[in-house]
Protein backbone atom coordinates (compact mmCIF):
# COMPACT_ATOMS: atom_id res chain seq x y z
CA UNK A 1 0.00 0.00 0.00
CA UNK A 2 2.76 2.60 0.84
CA UNK A 3 4.79 1.43 -2.46
CA UNK A 4 0.74 2.44 -4.36
CA UNK A 5 0.63 5.75 -2.37
CA UNK A 6 4.35 7.05 -3.31
CA UNK A 7 3.88 6.36 -6.61
CA UNK A 8 1.12 8.14 -7.06
CA UNK A 9 2.52 10.52 -5.05
CA UNK A 10 5.82 10.56 -7.71
CA UNK A 11 3.06 10.68 -10.79
CA UNK A 12 1.64 13.63 -9.06
CA UNK A 13 4.79 15.32 -8.66
CA UNK A 14 6.14 14.90 -12.16
CA UNK A 15 2.70 16.01 -13.74
CA UNK A 16 3.04 19.34 -11.96
CA UNK A 17 6.58 19.97 -12.70
CA UNK A 18 5.97 18.89 -16.47
CA UNK A 19 4.62 22.46 -17.47
CA UNK A 20 7.16 24.30 -15.70
CA UNK A 21 9.99 22.28 -17.57
CA UNK A 22 8.25 22.40 -20.82
CA UNK A 23 7.98 26.41 -20.17
CA UNK A 24 12.03 26.62 -19.57
CA UNK A 25 12.57 24.71 -22.75
CA UNK A 26 10.26 26.57 -24.62
CA UNK A 27 12.06 29.81 -23.19
CA UNK A 28 15.79 28.97 -23.65
CA UNK A 29 14.40 27.59 -27.41
CA UNK A 30 14.11 31.40 -28.01
CA UNK A 31 17.34 32.54 -27.02
CA UNK A 32 19.97 31.25 -30.61
CA UNK A 33 23.00 31.40 -30.90
CA UNK A 34 24.56 31.60 -34.47
CA UNK A 35 27.64 32.07 -36.31
CA UNK A 36 28.98 33.29 -39.73
CA UNK A 37 31.72 34.09 -42.14
CA UNK A 38 32.57 37.53 -41.75
CA UNK A 39 34.34 38.96 -44.92
CA UNK A 40 35.23 41.93 -43.29
CA UNK A 41 37.20 40.40 -40.63
CA UNK A 42 38.11 37.54 -42.58
CA UNK A 43 36.61 35.22 -39.35
CA UNK A 44 33.81 33.90 -38.43
CA UNK A 45 31.44 36.01 -36.13
CA UNK A 46 28.77 35.33 -33.77
CA UNK A 47 25.23 36.71 -32.66
CA UNK A 48 22.69 35.71 -30.00
CA UNK A 49 19.50 36.23 -31.64
CA UNK A 50 16.36 36.05 -28.85
CA UNK A 51 12.73 36.17 -30.80
CA UNK A 52 9.68 36.51 -29.13
CA UNK A 53 6.88 34.10 -27.97
CA UNK A 54 4.80 32.99 -30.71
CA UNK A 55 7.53 34.00 -33.42
CA UNK A 56 6.21 32.97 -37.35
CA UNK A 57 9.30 32.66 -40.08
CA UNK A 58 6.17 33.17 -42.44
CA UNK A 59 6.12 37.12 -41.46
CA UNK A 60 8.36 38.60 -43.07
CA UNK A 61 8.23 42.23 -40.89
CA UNK A 62 9.52 41.11 -37.49
CA UNK A 63 10.60 44.08 -35.61
CA UNK A 64 13.78 44.40 -34.29
CA UNK A 65 16.54 45.72 -31.76
CA UNK A 66 20.31 45.62 -32.21
CA UNK A 67 21.52 45.62 -29.34
CA UNK A 68 25.72 46.41 -28.59
CA UNK A 69 27.69 45.58 -25.74
CA UNK A 70 30.89 47.06 -23.89
CA UNK A 71 34.40 46.20 -23.55
CA UNK A 72 35.23 43.05 -21.96
CA UNK A 73 31.63 41.52 -22.93
CA UNK A 74 30.00 39.52 -25.21
CA UNK A 75 27.01 38.31 -27.08
CA UNK A 76 25.69 36.37 -24.48
CA UNK A 77 26.93 38.63 -21.26
CA UNK A 78 22.98 39.94 -21.56
CA UNK A 79 21.72 36.12 -21.55
CA UNK A 80 23.98 34.66 -19.05
CA UNK A 81 22.27 36.95 -16.80
CA UNK A 82 19.36 36.07 -15.03
CA UNK A 83 17.42 39.37 -14.81
CA UNK A 84 18.35 40.44 -17.98
CA UNK A 85 17.77 37.05 -19.59
CA UNK A 86 14.22 37.12 -18.22
CA UNK A 87 13.69 41.03 -19.56
CA UNK A 88 14.90 40.01 -23.18
CA UNK A 89 12.32 37.11 -23.14
CA UNK A 90 9.42 39.44 -22.24
CA UNK A 91 9.83 41.50 -25.64
CA UNK A 92 7.80 41.58 -28.55
CA UNK A 93 9.90 42.23 -30.63
CA UNK A 94 13.33 40.04 -32.20
CA UNK A 95 16.51 41.16 -30.24
CA UNK A 96 20.05 40.77 -31.97
CA UNK A 97 23.24 40.57 -29.63
CA UNK A 98 26.32 40.62 -32.24
CA UNK A 99 29.63 40.17 -30.77
CA UNK A 100 31.37 43.40 -31.09
CA UNK A 101 34.78 42.42 -29.82
CA UNK A 102 37.27 45.34 -29.16
CA UNK A 103 36.58 46.93 -32.37
CA UNK A 104 34.37 49.90 -31.16
CA UNK A 105 31.52 49.35 -34.11
CA UNK A 106 34.02 51.56 -36.86
CA UNK A 107 36.33 51.14 -39.07
CA UNK A 108 39.52 51.65 -37.66
CA UNK A 109 41.59 54.60 -38.91
CA UNK A 110 44.85 53.00 -37.55
CA UNK A 111 44.23 49.24 -38.20
CA UNK A 112 43.06 48.28 -41.67
CA UNK A 113 42.09 44.57 -40.05
CA UNK A 114 39.69 46.49 -38.19
CA UNK A 115 36.64 46.97 -40.30
CA UNK A 116 34.25 46.25 -37.69
CA UNK A 117 31.56 48.76 -39.31
CA UNK A 118 31.97 46.74 -42.42
CA UNK A 119 31.06 43.72 -40.10
CA UNK A 120 28.08 45.42 -38.64
CA UNK A 121 26.68 45.58 -42.26
CA UNK A 122 27.57 41.97 -43.26
CA UNK A 123 25.71 41.10 -39.68
CA UNK A 124 22.52 43.60 -40.78
CA UNK A 125 22.14 41.80 -43.93
CA UNK A 126 22.66 38.23 -42.27
CA UNK A 127 19.91 38.50 -39.71
CA UNK A 128 18.07 39.84 -41.86
CA UNK A 129 17.94 36.71 -43.92
CA UNK A 130 18.29 34.27 -41.32
CA UNK A 131 14.93 36.43 -38.85
CA UNK A 132 13.07 37.67 -42.15
CA UNK A 133 13.29 41.21 -40.13
CA UNK A 134 11.61 44.64 -40.97
CA UNK A 135 13.33 46.69 -43.67
CA UNK A 136 10.56 49.73 -42.34
CA UNK A 137 12.98 52.09 -40.40
CA UNK A 138 9.46 52.60 -37.99
CA UNK A 139 9.89 48.93 -36.82
CA UNK A 140 13.75 48.91 -36.84
CA UNK A 141 15.93 50.03 -33.28
CA UNK A 142 19.46 50.37 -31.87
CA UNK A 143 21.37 51.07 -28.69
CA UNK A 144 24.40 49.73 -26.75
CA UNK A 145 25.79 50.18 -23.40
CA UNK A 146 29.32 52.07 -23.04
CA UNK A 147 31.78 51.03 -25.99
CA UNK A 148 28.50 49.31 -27.71
CA UNK A 149 26.61 52.80 -26.82
CA UNK A 150 29.52 54.84 -28.30
CA UNK A 151 29.17 52.17 -31.61
CA UNK A 152 24.83 52.83 -31.83
CA UNK A 153 25.24 56.18 -32.64
CA UNK A 154 28.07 55.62 -35.20
CA UNK A 155 25.64 53.04 -36.19
CA UNK A 156 23.10 55.46 -36.71
CA UNK A 157 25.50 57.82 -38.16
CA UNK A 158 26.59 55.85 -40.99
CA UNK A 159 22.74 54.46 -41.60
CA UNK A 160 20.69 58.09 -41.70
CA UNK A 161 17.07 56.74 -41.56
CA UNK A 162 17.23 53.04 -41.41
CA UNK A 163 16.55 53.32 -37.23
CA UNK A 164 13.43 54.78 -36.03
CA UNK A 165 14.58 54.66 -32.09
CA UNK A 166 18.42 55.04 -30.38
CA UNK A 167 19.03 53.70 -26.99
CA UNK A 168 22.18 53.80 -24.55
CA UNK A 169 23.30 53.23 -21.49
CA UNK A 170 26.27 54.60 -20.15
CA UNK A 171 27.54 55.68 -23.73
CA UNK A 172 30.80 56.69 -24.01
CA UNK A 173 29.52 59.07 -26.42
CA UNK A 174 32.80 62.06 -25.97
CA UNK A 175 35.13 60.03 -27.23
CA UNK A 176 38.11 59.69 -28.27
CA UNK A 177 39.36 63.45 -27.47
CA UNK A 178 42.07 65.04 -25.59
CA UNK A 179 42.02 65.28 -21.92
CA UNK A 180 41.75 68.93 -20.31
CA UNK A 181 41.88 70.35 -16.82
CA UNK A 182 38.69 71.50 -17.12
CA UNK A 183 36.99 68.51 -18.87
CA UNK A 184 39.09 64.85 -17.65
CA UNK A 185 38.91 62.59 -19.85
CA UNK A 186 38.92 59.55 -17.23
CA UNK A 187 39.23 56.95 -19.98
CA UNK A 188 42.60 56.30 -21.77
CA UNK A 189 42.11 56.67 -25.94
CA UNK A 190 42.74 53.19 -27.19
CA UNK A 191 45.47 54.13 -29.60
CA UNK A 192 45.15 50.57 -31.42
CA UNK A 193 41.88 51.45 -32.63
CA UNK A 194 41.64 55.17 -32.52
CA UNK A 195 45.47 56.36 -33.29
CA UNK A 196 47.41 58.88 -31.41
CA UNK A 197 46.02 62.54 -33.69
CA UNK A 198 43.74 64.34 -31.54
CA UNK A 199 42.55 65.82 -35.20
CA UNK A 200 41.65 62.00 -36.33
CA UNK A 201 39.80 61.50 -33.68
CA UNK A 202 37.50 64.69 -33.90
CA UNK A 203 35.82 62.52 -36.93
CA UNK A 204 35.24 59.81 -34.74
CA UNK A 205 33.58 61.47 -31.38
CA UNK A 206 29.56 61.06 -31.22
CA UNK A 207 29.44 64.29 -29.51
CA UNK A 208 30.64 66.43 -32.50
CA UNK A 209 27.57 64.90 -34.90
CA UNK A 210 24.88 64.65 -32.36
CA UNK A 211 23.17 67.17 -34.26
CA UNK A 212 23.16 64.58 -37.18
CA UNK A 213 20.45 62.50 -35.00
CA UNK A 214 17.51 63.46 -37.17
CA UNK A 215 14.43 62.43 -37.31
CA UNK A 216 15.01 59.74 -34.67
CA UNK A 217 14.44 59.83 -30.85
CA UNK A 218 16.97 58.97 -28.20
CA UNK A 219 17.26 57.47 -25.16
CA UNK A 220 20.11 57.91 -22.70
CA UNK A 221 20.23 56.44 -19.45
CA UNK A 222 23.27 58.19 -17.39
CA UNK A 223 24.56 56.60 -14.06
CA UNK A 224 24.63 59.34 -11.60
CA UNK A 225 28.15 57.50 -10.25
CA UNK A 226 29.61 57.03 -13.60
CA UNK A 227 32.94 58.12 -15.02
CA UNK A 228 31.19 59.17 -18.31
CA UNK A 229 28.26 60.61 -16.86
CA UNK A 230 29.27 64.31 -17.97
CA UNK A 231 29.52 62.75 -21.09
CA UNK A 232 26.39 62.03 -21.13
CA UNK A 233 25.25 65.42 -20.03
CA UNK A 234 26.57 67.12 -22.80
CA UNK A 235 25.21 64.74 -25.44
CA UNK A 236 21.84 65.21 -24.26
CA UNK A 237 22.63 69.11 -24.55
CA UNK A 238 23.78 68.49 -28.22
CA UNK A 239 20.74 67.23 -28.83
CA UNK A 240 18.32 69.69 -26.73
CA UNK A 241 19.89 72.31 -28.75
CA UNK A 242 19.50 70.62 -31.89
CA UNK A 243 15.49 70.33 -31.27
CA UNK A 244 16.04 66.14 -31.39
CA UNK A 245 13.72 64.25 -29.22
CA UNK A 246 15.71 62.84 -26.05
CA UNK A 247 14.70 61.61 -23.15
CA UNK A 248 16.74 60.96 -20.18
CA UNK A 249 16.78 58.22 -17.02
CA UNK A 250 19.00 57.92 -14.10
CA UNK A 251 20.10 54.83 -12.75
CA UNK A 252 22.31 55.24 -9.26
CA UNK A 253 25.19 52.74 -10.34
CA UNK A 254 28.37 53.92 -11.62
CA UNK A 255 30.40 52.51 -14.74
CA UNK A 256 29.49 48.42 -13.93
CA UNK A 257 26.98 46.03 -15.18
CA UNK A 258 24.46 46.62 -12.11
CA UNK A 259 23.48 50.16 -14.85
CA UNK A 260 23.07 47.95 -17.33
CA UNK A 261 20.56 45.43 -15.20
CA UNK A 262 18.56 48.64 -14.18
CA UNK A 263 18.66 50.38 -17.40
CA UNK A 264 18.00 48.05 -19.45
CA UNK A 265 14.06 47.99 -18.57
CA UNK A 266 14.41 51.88 -19.82
CA UNK A 267 15.59 50.39 -22.68
CA UNK A 268 13.02 47.38 -23.65
CA UNK A 269 10.42 49.75 -22.80
CA UNK A 270 11.29 52.92 -24.63
CA UNK A 271 11.67 50.09 -28.25
CA UNK A 272 8.30 48.74 -27.08
CA UNK A 273 6.54 51.96 -27.85
CA UNK A 274 8.86 53.04 -31.28
CA UNK A 275 9.44 49.51 -33.09
CA UNK A 276 6.23 47.60 -32.11
CA UNK A 277 2.24 48.20 -33.09
CA UNK A 278 1.35 48.50 -29.40
CA UNK A 279 2.97 51.63 -28.83
CA UNK A 280 2.78 53.02 -25.54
Amino acid sequence: MLTRSFCLLLAVLMTAFEPLHAAASSDEARIRHQNFASKALDKNMAYTAIVPEGYDESRSDWPVLFFLHGLGRNENSLTDDPTCRELLLKQPYVIILPRGEGGWYINSPVNPAGRYADYMDELFKQVAKDYRLSTDPAQRGIGGWSAGGYGSVQTVLRHPGAFTALATIIGVVDYPREDTADNPLKFDVITSVFGKDPEVWQAYNPLLRAKELQNIDVLIVIGDRAFDRGMNERFVDELEAADITVTVEHVPPGHTFAAIQQGLPHVLNFMRGHITADRN
